[in-house]
């Protein structure tokens, strides 16, 4: 690689047709959240659950708007237009006072109860980094999280002494069941695959597993 090359990284949607902010890679060095500057043809809001726009540095519900966005969803009724040109992203993040924009996570990944929030990803990717396991994924269930790892030829058994630990740090008193598949389903995109997971732990699930 030529030493005198730089990269950027950004943020878009399909809905936006490409990127709506751009960030250079030594900007987010140690700041992995960030995903840059809002472009002078993007307009971007942050709300709460209500609707109404957060202060900066408070976290919500992402919106964009702009010329580069699509006009709505196509339904079996026709366009269903944008609320005032406005879409709904579905991540959570929140903007500085100088307009950066910062990704959190997905709003349906966002794990809430009890006082107790954090994003799956997170705790999946604490797990993923384990010796001898090469994914996870946590699906929450009514009562309890449901685990799946799926491990590398180097390991044959589930540490539950340690992945109790990474829960009880995320998710407090929550109870959780952890179980190995032989791999987990991914989508075309790449990402998880939930539902399928959720599928396969509820084929092999017993409620003596359930910890603590």
């Amino acid at each position: 690689m030529k030493p005198d090359l730089t990269f950027n990284s950004g943020y878009g949607l399909s809905e936006t047709n490409g990127g709506i902010c751009s960030v250079s890679s030594s900007e987010i060095m140690g700041n992995s959240a960030l995903v840059g500057r809002l472009l002078p043809t993007a307009e971007a809001a942050v709300r709460d659950k209500s609707g109404r726009p957060v202060s900066p540095g408070a976290s919500g519900s992402l919106f964009i708007r702009g010329a580069m966005a699509m006009m709505g969803y196509v339904t079996s009724a026709g366009i269903a237009e944008n609320q005032d040109g406005w879409i709904r992203t579905g991540d959570v993040a929140h903007l500085d006072s100088t307009r950066n924009l910062y990704i959190s996570g997905r709003e349906a990944n966002l794990f809430s109860r009890n006082d107790t929030y954090f994003f799956l990803e997170d705790l999946e990717c604490q797990m993923s980094e384990l010796s001898g396991i090469s994914g996870a994924c946590v699906c929450p269930r009514d009562d309890y999280l449901d685990i799946a790892l799926e491990f590398t030829e180097e390991r044959s058994e589930i540490d539950r002494s340690t992945i109790a630990a990474l829960v009880r740090a995320q998710a407090g008193n929550v109870r959780w069941n952890v179980r190995q598949v032989q791999a987990l389903p991914y989508l075309h995109s790449g990402k998880l695959n939930r539902k399928e997971v959720a599928k396969l732990l509820d084929a092999q699930f017993t409620a003596a597993c359930l910890a603590p």
